[in-house]
């Protein structure tokens, strides 16, 4: 049996959605039975920088390039190809020119398109399944493009815990612009906090780098507070940072309309769930996916928040209590192993099982 996957990403500094397609290739390839498995990319992919920055497994599946279809005979030709495959994945966030005729399904981290047109809609009815990353993304799929999603949320490849130090740590790559994860608003609001009386607390920025401008900047607004910046952090330097980190900050979405701009939340947040497996407590905005990682059967799993106001303020009582730092670290941690990879590569398998004539 065969199984194409088409991604849309192939720079590793684009974190979550690589992780996300390579660990379904993963969770697929490893499945009982014979299955081959390809990901093909839109460009070359540096496969050692995606080992140094990525935790995924990757031998048990090939990695190649497929240009896309920009014509009607390309995307036919396209079609006619995945005839050869027994199964066929397209990641995308858009309605994608069909990579295959028959058991074809569609992934989407987040429905960009807005709109679709009367072809756009024939054409998305032809996926024999529509993937989304979570609920939050599931419920804006069916609101832009009235199709029903199926809900598999990424995997954390867990981090282990360390003797914890006073330590906040935010994760997420370097970036200005709309898809920012806003370390320079973090930076600010850290300044007010130890100007307020925080004292022996740093704060550790991890993430690649895509744009060394806006890093230059945020550092140059954190010069004279204890804030560590670990640019293009290996993975290694990543888990002994955070599994040491006391708290987690993540602020993307913040001061953003939620129904306006619903692409600019963080449409899960593998970084968090990331975090909380080492025990590291989530402080961080009530928007997107993150309420479905932080709220725990057993109660919340950290502290969720809508104003800048309201983090400062948890940050400061958390700094405060050891007792509830730790009771939420536990809790955190309990919580990141619903996400774990076993139990990723259970449903994905369960998502992507083979039809049975």
């Amino acid at each position: 049996m065969t199984v194409a996957i088409y991604a849309n990403v192939s720079d590793a500094r684009q974190g979550g959605g690589l992780t996300y397609v390579l660990a379904i290739a993963a969770a697929i390839s490893a499945a009982p039975g014979e299955r081959e498995v390809r990901v093909l990319f839109p460009a070359e992919v540096d496969v050692d920088l995606v080992r140094r920055l990525l935790p995924v497994p990757l031998d048990g599946f090939e990695i190649g390039t497929a240009a896309r279809p920009g014509s009607l005979a390309g995307e036919l030709r396209s079609a006619l190809r995945g005839l050869g495959d027994d199964e066929v994945l397209v990641q995308s966030t858009e309605v994608p020119r069909l990579r295959g005729l028959h058991n074809v399904h569609l992934i989407c981290e987040f429905p960009f398109q807005r709109v679709l047109r009367p072809s756009e809609r024939a054409r998305l009815a032809l996926f024999r399944s529509v993937v989304a990353n979570s609920a939050y993304t599931a419920r804006w799929i069916d609101r832009r493009w009235g199709r029903a999603a199926r809900v598999l949320h990424p995997p954390v490849f867990g981090i282990a815990p360390r003797p914890k130090k006073p330590w906040i740590v935010a994760l997420g790559r370097f970036a200005g612009g709309g898809r920012s994860k806003q370390q320079a608003e973090m930076v600010e609001l850290f300044g007010r906090l130890v100007r307020g009386g925080l004292e022996g607390w740093e704060l550790h920025l991890v993430g690649t780098v895509q744009d060394r401008e806006y890093l230059a900047r945020t550092m140059e607004s954190a010069r004279g507070l204890p804030v560590v910046f670990h640019a293009d952090a290996p993975r290694e330097e990543l888990e002994e940072v955070c599994g040491a980190s006391s708290l987690f900050w993540h602020f993307v979405g913040a001061g953003i309309d939620r129904d306006a701009e619903p692409e600019r939340m963080e449409h899960f947040g593998i970084a968090t769930a990331e975090a909380m497996s080492a025990g590291a407590v989530p402080v961080v905005v009530a928007r997107g996916g993150q309420p479905e990682i932080v709220e725990a059967p057993d109660g919340p799993a950290g502290i969720l928040w809508e104003s800048v106001e309201e983090c400062a303020e948890a940050t400061r009582r958390l700094c405060a209590d050891e007792t509830l730092r730790s009771d939420l670290s536990a809790r955190a941690r309990r919580r990141a192993e619903a996400f774990s990879f076993p139990v990723f590569a259970e449903r994905a398998r369960e998502l992507f099982a083979p039809v049975r004539s």
